[in-house]
């Protein structure tokens, strides 16, 4: 469980950068507003969610509780942004962000198979690699919008 919450700190601090430079792209379109006001949401999302995982204490009783809430938290952040119309320019990211929301889903039940009764080496590593998978898409969709708001 120790090494999912370094594994997982590493990986959300690397998102909330490039959500930053994502949020940073926005800023200069004002026919964006809305679309900005998505990905101000989904990078508050993931920043509460480093601050969460940051604070937990790994050998704790509620630690596992708050690590799946947080999990569930963020799913539901990139249902939500995936769901938004966004400009032609930036369709790619909802794509990706369906992608995100779809490999988090599958990483939130294997780290349930992996963690709920007895532990499970494979399930968490199958997890795991899960997650760095949502941790890849957020990267594309900071690109994307890197790219074609400059």
């Amino acid at each position: 469980f120790t090494e999912v919450f370094m594994k997982t700190k590493t990986t959300l601090i690397t998102a909330v950068l490039s959500l930053g430079i994502l949020l940073a792209g926005c800023n200069s379109k004002d026919n964006f507003e809305n679309y900005k006001e998505e990905v101000t949401d989904l990078y508050d999302s993931i920043a509460i969610a480093n601050v969460k995982l940051n604070g937990l204490e790994t050998y704790s009783e509620e630690s596992q509780t708050v690590f799946f809430e947080t999990l569930t938290d963020l799913k539901q952040s990139f249902k939500d942004f995936s769901e938004t119309e966004a400009p032609e320019e930036f369709s790619e990211c909802t794509d990706w962000a369906q992608n995100a929301y779809e490999s988090l889903s599958v990483s939130e039940q294997l780290f349930h198979d992996a963690l709920d009764d007895e532990f499970d080496q494979d399930c968490f590593d199958k997890a795991v690699d899960n997650y760095n998978n949502v941790i890849t898409y957020v990267n594309y969709i900071g690109l994307i919008l890197e790219q074609k708001s400059n």
